[in-house]
């Protein structure tokens, strides 16, 4: 949103590319631990209840958006993006 809007406005973006970055690779992490630890809890206490695949069908959708932003993050470093601050608000 802030790079999209800063773009537009011809101010210096390099800065949120960087911070951007950073915080992906840190999410990147803390989301594998995670993945890691509840898989290992899953598989200790194996499969009970339907509140298990709410839970399952989440984590997958959470996993699909991290890509998501990922993808964003590359072309932002690349210089090729050309969504709106609009866009990121929703999607946000």
């Amino acid at each position: 949103m802030h790079y999209a809007e800063g773009k537009a406005a011809g101010e210096d973006v390099r800065r949120l590319i960087i911070m951007s970055k950073k915080l992906m690779q840190f999410m990147t992490i803390m989301a594998a631990i995670a993945i890691v630890l509840g898989s290992w809890l899953w598989l200790s206490y194996g499969i009970s209840g339907s509140w298990l695949y709410v839970k399952l069908a989440c984590v997958a959708m959470l996993i699909v958006y991290h890509i998501f932003c990922w993808q964003y993050v590359r072309k932002m470093d690349a210089g090729n993006f050309a969504l709106s601050g609009k866009y990121f608000r929703y999607f946000n």
